[in-house]
């Protein structure tokens, strides 16, 4: 539906989900990604503030999410897209396996409305205001996939010290 240019359409699909159910990280994301959806499409009434109002409550159910989102194209590559935590860990909300999973199922979608870096900027922004448990949550025992995201966030920021000394040299 996003595709085709159907954020409306798609907003009415998870209304009939019910407000509890929508609170979850999945729903509370694809909520954000809707309306990101409608500002890149210039859908009417869509703005910058909504889709940020809807990142911030996903980002509060779920910040590591968010971080995948404002450093996407480093854990894209970072992150063997084969990762998958097991269901019953992916269930867990909060986790960085529940990210994780949420990633590797929604992330294309996500690079399909950042072209211009928006989505990143806006998961960026909303992460501005609260602070990331960290290390990360994780609902296993091995710590397996909070290993795999801290290298992944230690990639994007040794990225983002780069991108900022080439800034400064020029």
């Amino acid at each position: 539906l996003l595709d085709e240019g159907e954020a409306g359409e798609a907003r009415s699909l998870l209304v009939g989900w019910g407000e509890e159910v929508c609170k979850a990280a999945p729903f509370a994301y694809s909520r954000a990604l809707i309306e990101l959806a409608a500002l890149h499409g210039e859908e009417e009434g869509a703005s910058r503030e909504v889709a940020l109002t809807e990142m911030k409550l996903a980002v509060a159910a779920n910040p590591y999410i968010a971080i995948f989102l404002a450093q996407m194209d480093t854990f894209a590559t970072e992150i063997d897209p084969d990762t998958q935590p097991p269901p019953e860990e992916t269930a867990k909300g909060g986790t960085v396996e529940e990210a994780l999973g949420y990633t590797a199922a929604a992330g294309g979608c996500w690079m399909d409305f950042n072209d211009n870096g928006e989505a990143s900027e806006i998961a960026a922004e909303a992460l501005e205001e609260i602070e990331v448990e960290w290390p990360p949550r994780s609902a296993g025992v091995s710590k397996k996939y909070v290993k795999i995201f801290e290298a992944a966030s230690a990639a994007a920021e040794r990225e983002a010290e780069q991108e900022g000394s080439d800034d400064e040299e020029e």
